[in-house]
């Protein structure tokens, strides 16, 4: 195993073993990493022999910090970066996605976990504990229970319900308690070095799989805080090695109603977070806060998103892509397109895209992004059939309400062929006993006072169900 130390990237202090319980510096409170010793690596490992090794994460065997044969894996890691062909039309050209949902249990931090549960059975413990009943929390239950160990999330309240489900699924001990209130075994939390070093492994992967070169940017979701410094030292390491010549710029993503890395690099004090569906990076006081910024601040930028964005980045993504993205991946997509709307990146820049987690870790959130339609109507939709020129009317409606004689000067007009006023008045009291359409109320047009209609809901989702045919 490579000669490996223990370094704070805050005050720059040196430990031979991780320093706290927690991984942070017990000196400043700084975030911690390991390091290595380069100059051996240099000669020892090249291009050719990663190439050469499985599609795995483990194929980067030197550059982690336990030896192989300690490894617990699932299948972790080595997911695909691809186009994105469609979202590229209207985005940047040169789009790309690392689809990290296809990971083991749907989340990036199966990295860290493959790489952490690996050195607790290393060092012979025989139970890991953590506090953080996320997605962290489901990873290291599915991890444990690979290793034959036992897990035990600590949680003060139910955090999310499904992810909840999730970690009981894999055998997990629930506990009303905090972490503090162990006596044995392994604490692992999101500052722990050992998960930073699994997750770097991204940074790994899509330089290779970028024939070994980099980037112009890297955009990713932001909680804590440690994905941003993982990829950091991933890319750093990469150039350090002579692997690659460059390093990308990185971009993070929070929720504009918990913004704590984008305040603090704005000078500005971090407010009370308010509760979100994006709750994984709806942290307010983040672990790697200073280091974060320390990175941004060389080659970043930071942004924030609504809600709504997160939810209609959600839709381009299944739609457009095929992926299923929980919200607080998406929220990266989210930031994407404010960063281009800003004008913060060209439309000639490569792109990458980290997508951490899957939306069915999370069934809920589909539910709530998809809420305006309930699946009886849809399946209705569906099913009524609506000719030629009710169709028209519907879309005619849609744009503004309209009354008789208008909407038959322009059907004319669409159909190309004369239609009286009175089929148009029998279309409407068709579509109207239909529930599709309704008054929105009368103006007096020449001296004649004249019905408005517009569309029902039920009939804006018949109208989406056609176009969508």
């Amino acid at each position: 195993m490579n000669n490996k130390h223990f370094e704070c990237l805050i005050c720059g202090r040196r430990y031979e073993s991780q320093p706290s319980t927690e991984g942070l510096c017990p000196m400043c409170g700084g975030t911690v990493i390991i390091q290595y010793n380069y100059d051996n690596l240099r000669s020892a490992i090249g291009k050719e022999i990663f190439i050469s090794r499985q599609d795995s994460m483990w194929r980067y065997g030197e550059l982690l910090p336990i030896p192989i044969e300690y490894s617990v894996s699932i299948g972790e890691g080595w997911t695909p970066l691809h186009r994105a062909i469609r979202l590229s039309e209207v985005l940047v050209r040169n789009l790309l996605i690392k689809n990290e949902t296809l990971n083991p249990t749907g989340s990036f931090l199966d990295r860290g976990a493959s790489v952490v549960i690996g050195y607790a059975k290393m060092r012979r413990f025989s139970s890991v504990h953590t506090d953080i009943p996320g997605n962290l929390a489901a990873s290291l239950a599915a991890y444990a229970a690979r290793a034959g160990m036992k897990c035990v999330v600590h949680v003060r309240e139910v955090f999310d319900q499904a992810k909840i489900y999730q970690i009981l699924s894999y055998g997990a001990e629930l506990q009303l308690s905090s972490a503090a209130d162990f006596h044995e075994g392994y604490y692992i939390g999101p500052a722990n070095p050992y998960v930073l070093e699994g997750v770097k492994t991204i940074a790994f992967e899509i330089a290779e799989q970028l024939s070994w070169r980099v980037p112009d940017w890297v955009i990713i979701p932001a909680g804590n805080g440690g994905l941003l410094i993982s990829l950091w030292k991933g890319f750093w390491e990469l150039r350090e090695l002579n692997l690659v010549n460059s390093m990308p710029k990185f971009a993070i993503t929070q929720l504009s109603s918990c913004n704590p890395i984008v305040k603090a690099i704005g000078g500005e004090k971090s407010s009370r977070c308010i509760s979100t569906i994006a709750k994984d990076i709806a942290i307010p006081k983040p672990l790697h806060l200073r280091a974060a910024v320390k990175v941004l601040k060389d080659r970043g930028v930071a942004t924030s998103v609504t809600e709504e964005e997160i939810i209609s980045s959600m839709k381009l993504l299944a739609r457009y892509e095929g992926i299923l993205a929980e919200p607080a991946a998406a929220a990266a997509l989210a930031g994407l397109k404010k960063l281009i709307e800003n004008g913060v990146m060209d439309q000639g820049d490569e792109v990458v895209i980290v997508i951490t987690g899957s939306g069915l870790k999370d069934p809920s959130t589909i539910v709530k992004s998809f809420s305006e339609y309930s699946i009886t109507g849809l399946l209705s939709a569906k099913n009524t059939r609506l000719g030629k020129t009710k169709l028209l009317i519907l879309k005619l409606l849609a744009n503004s309400p309209h009354h008789g004689y208008e909407l038959m000067k322009l059907l004319q007009i669409e159909l190309g062929s004369k239609i009286t006023t009175t089929t148009v008045y029998q279309h409407l009291k068709e579509l109207e006993n239909m529930g599709l359409i309704e008054l929105a109320g009368v103006s007096r047009i020449g001296g004649k006072y004249r019905k408005l209609y517009k569309l029902t809901r039920r009939g804006e989702l018949i109208l989406k169900a056609f176009s969508e045919e």
